[in-house]
């Protein structure tokens, strides 16, 4: 299904699908950081290019830690965690102590072991909950924490949908990104944001689940 033949409901439908998951997922990142307050402070929805999609993570030469997850089952695509190095560490410190860091700037191996921790009760907290509005079994696979500039996760991304999709896939091509900041007040202000690209080929059937015509 091409991303820009949705309409203005179907997509009200995929946000709103997309509020529920990431507020089930604000929930369990509470409860792993004893009950600190998770916000929901943004939720968008964009049609917009592989190549813009490094924009919208902060620029081509940022760096970021990105927990990705492949997302399977009747709503197929990919979840990415994505936080600043400044607040993936400070995270991994709250879960993890002093040993998440290796200095006050380095994630250490306990400290990407944590994030990506935090990464599968997310995915799996998202799941869940689009699994019981659209009564399918959906499951994350594991996570994979990417710790690079903008641009190489982006490229790692895109050769992640052409060994998924079996089919050419490149930089422009157009993707529905339904975006979700989620920041933690009682700590520094740690702010990561929840990027959802479901698969194009999997849209039309998962709107029907929805009980919308495709």
């Amino acid at each position: 299904m091409d991303p820009n033949s949705l309409t203005e409901l179907q997509l009200d439908a995929l946000r709103e699908v997309n509020n529920i998951g990431c507020g089930a997922a604000a929930t369990a990142l509470s409860q792993l950081l004893t009950n600190r307050h998770v916000n929901l402070e943004v939720t968008r929805s964009a049609i917009i290019s592989l190549s813009d999609l490094v924009i919208l993570l902060g620029g081509p030469d940022e760096t970021r830690v990105v927990i990705l997850l492949a997302l399977r089952g009747g709503f197929e695509g990919h979840l990415l965690l994505s936080y600043s190095n400044g607040d993936a560490v400070d995270l991994a410190g709250i879960l993890a102590g002093s040993s998440a860091t290796e200095n006050s700037h380095e994630l250490s191996d306990m400290g990407k072991s944590a994030l990506m921790e935090v990464g599968n009760i997310v995915g799996s907290a998202f799941l869940n909950a689009v699994g019981k509005v659209s009564e399918m079994i959906l499951l994350p696979s594991v996570p994979t924490l990417i710790h690079d500039p903008n641009h190489r996760i982006v490229e790692q991304l895109a050769s992640l949908r052409v060994q998924e999709e079996e089919e050419i896939s490149n930089l422009e091509e157009k993707l529905l990104v339904l975006e979700t900041r989620l920041s933690i007040k009682e700590a520094s202000g740690i702010q990561g944001t929840v990027i959802i690209i479901p698969k194009t080929n999997g849209l039309s059937s998962f709107l029907r689940k929805l009980g919308m015509k495709s």
